[in-house]
């Protein structure tokens, strides 16, 4: 059997899940790190847990500068080029020093092996939506290299690649998933959402405000729309001192909770409680937490910057979205979705639904794989 090496930036909690998942299913692959972590990530790995041929580069070379993460690995290089019988899945930024100098051996002949790319390109992030010509032909430069499939989560990854101008020969869908048994709702919490006195809207976010758009949120929706409900922000960041300032100068603190970090069991039992799943990015390429939303069967109000939001959201169908920089989109949807708040039961089943649709984890898996190994001509759907 053919097999495949994965290049990854970094050890991530919910690629370590579905690289398990791969294993389980005879997949023959190994995944190369550039690192075991980065700067502004505080995943601790329990090695325990990663049931997969994996292989660390501990020699090579580090820094965090302005937000950018930039990694050097001649030795990683020197590996990938060395193993002359299998494929490589890039699964990597396409402005990764590595990567550009693994797409130069490409074209130049140095690299025979074939080139898939794993990708969850994203024109609406805030990095891409700050385009030059230098990355625009850098990035083809790279993009241009793939001589096999490219792998992407969605519709979003689809169009971006349209967008930038990408010959794209080969496609074959994979999306981010969950761990599924880490998400369930059982018919008793189901029912409890609706005796809530005030509706109870979940947020889990970094609190980072440039990226995920809480205070912008709050700010477009006013204090009549925040004190209809009650908002459970789960996560931590940067900007937390600020939230807290906001929440006190405003008297929202029975409408506005942070929680701070919280477990997958705290998280299952938020998620059950809520009665509304809200994201407000300004950037997210293809957020997992609007897939747990979903799995746990709750109505949406996301921004149209999630990249998943493609088959995560039906309008009018699961909930409604929004243009994050528009405070008049933001709070028309808001007013909306509650507006139609006798509808949410049913916002909830067609969202249980989509979960099934297009993220189901067996079936996803075995169609990606199916295709992948068959290295079939067309686009592999």
């Amino acid at each position: 059997m053919k097999k495949y090496i994965i290049l990854q930036n970094l050890i991530a909690p919910y690629r370590t899940y579905l690289f398990n998942e791969l294993s389980k299913r005879n997949f023959n692959f190994e995944i190369f790190y550039m690192s075991e972590t980065e700067a502004d990530r505080n995943w601790k790995t329990d090695f325990s847990t990663l049931k997969y041929s994996y292989w660390i580069d501990k020699k090579g070379l580090y820094w965090f500068i302005k937000g950018f993460h930039i990694h050097i690995n001649p030795l990683l290089i020197w590996k990938i080029i060395k193993e002359k019988r299998c494929d490589i899945i890039l699964s990597v930024s396409w402005n990764n020093l590595n990567i550009i100098v693994l797409a130069l051996f490409k074209k130049t002949g140095i690299l025979k092996n074939t080139i898939h790319f794993w990708t969850e390109a994203n024109y609406m992030t805030i990095g891409a939506s700050n385009d030059n010509k230098f990355k625009y032909f850098l990035r083809k430069f790279v993009y241009s290299s793939v001589d096999g499939f490219f792998i992407l989560p969605g519709k979003m990854a689809e169009d971006t690649l349209k967008r930038w101008n990408i010959k794209v020969k080969k496609l074959l869908f994979l999306p981010n998933m969950i761990e599924e048994e880490n998400f369930t709702l059982i018919d008793s919490d189901f029912e409890k959402r609706k005796n809530n006195l005030l509706p109870i809207c979940i947020l889990p976010v970094r609190l980072i405000e440039k990226i995920k758009g809480v205070m912008n949120f709050f700010e477009a929706i006013t204090a009549d729309n925040i004190l209809k409900s009650v908002f459970f922000i789960v996560g931590d960041g940067c900007d937390k001192s600020m939230y807290e300032k906001y929440i006190d100068e405003n008297n929202y603190n029975n409408n506005i909770k942070l929680l701070g970090f919280c477990d997958l069991e705290k998280l299952n039992h938020l998620y059950a409680q809520a009665n509304l799943f809200i994201l407000p990015s300004f950037s997210d390429p293809s957020p997992l937490a609007l897939i747990e939303a979903i799995r746990m069967k709750l109505p949406l109000l996301i921004s149209n910057r999630c990249g998943n939001h493609f088959e995560a959201l039906v309008e009018n169908g699961n909930g409604y979205s929004f243009d994050p920089y528009n405070k008049k989109s933001i709070r028309t949807a808001f007013e909306k979705m509650f507006y139609n708040k006798n509808r949410w039961t049913d916002f909830s089943e067609r969202s249980g639904k989509l979960y099934h649709q297009n993220f189901d984890l067996d079936s996803t898996l075995n169609r990606f794989l199916n295709n992948l190994l068959e290295n079939g001509n067309g686009n592999g759907n």
